[in-house]
């Protein structure tokens, strides 16, 4: 894994190593990747800072004439989230993403040797 860009803070920053391991473990994330990668990082970073906008002013705000409006923040959060989920969609973070790649086990599976020795031990017992 790439060490952490100077650019990517808070959310951005955890989301970078959270899902960067998994990815890199995975076989995913290549030395292609690393600009694309980062932006969806940014992209998950203005997500998670508008929902807390939102969270803590409300859906709605007051305006400069005291009217009711939109909080602006929704419709940052709105369009983060949808570059987010593009990107996540093809690092395969998402589980749809995922339904068509062939991610078949080089080994054995650790489910297959439990129950071959739960069996084994139910029939040795009297």
């Amino acid at each position: 894994m790439w060490p952490l860009p100077v650019h990517l803070k808070g959310a951005a920053a955890e989301f970078y190593s959270r899902a960067g391991k998994e990815l890199v473990k995975a076989g995913i994330l290549t030395n292609l990747d690393f600009e694309s990668y980062c932006a969806m990082c940014s992209a998950y970073h203005l997500m998670m800072e508008a929902l807390a906008e939102v969270d803590k002013a409300g859906m709605n705000v007051s305006g400069s004439r005291d009217e009711v409006k939109k909080n602006p923040s929704s419709s940052v959060f709105k369009s983060a989230s949808e570059i987010f989920l593009k990107y996540a969609s093809q690092f395969g973070i998402l589980p749809g993403a995922r339904a068509n790649w062939d991610i078949s086990s080089n080994g054995p599976d650790m489910f297959d040797d439990f129950l071959s020795k739960k069996v084994l031990d139910d029939k040795s017992r009297p």
